[in-house]
């Protein structure tokens, strides 16, 4: 990594979530090199060679950017419903009720 590297446990080398991803947006910005994406003619600051940093996932959670946690069958939940290419919200009803619960009227036939 480049001068903003964290390392919460020297021994490990796994960091808090938090700490690191911060850590590499402020490498981006500092460091990073100004790319257009060809095919969408975007322009984005990447980081020479990418980045990277361990993770300690045996609480069973899932760190994502933001102040929200998500649980592995949930995510992986998510991720199937997207891939199946459904807007039916049976399937995930079924494996996420009490996330996407709040987000939708319970009952047959609902679409996402």
């Amino acid at each position: 990594m480049f001068p903003t590297q964290v390392d919460d446990d020297a021994t490990t080398g796994v960091v808090n979530f938090q700490n690191a991803y911060r850590a590499v947006l402020l490498e981006t910005m500092h460091y990073g090199v100004v790319e257009l994406n060809e095919r969408t003619g975007v322009r984005i600051k990447a980081l020479p060679g990418g980045a990277s940093f361990k993770l300690d996932l045996s609480s069973g959670t899932v760190p994502e950017p933001g102040n929200r946690r998500t649980f592995p069958g949930v995510a992986a939940a998510e991720l199937a419903w997207q891939v199946l290419g459904t807007r039916d919200a049976t399937f995930i009803m079924q494996h996420a009720p009490k996330v996407w619960g709040k987000f939708l009227d319970v009952g047959a036939g609902d679409k996402a």
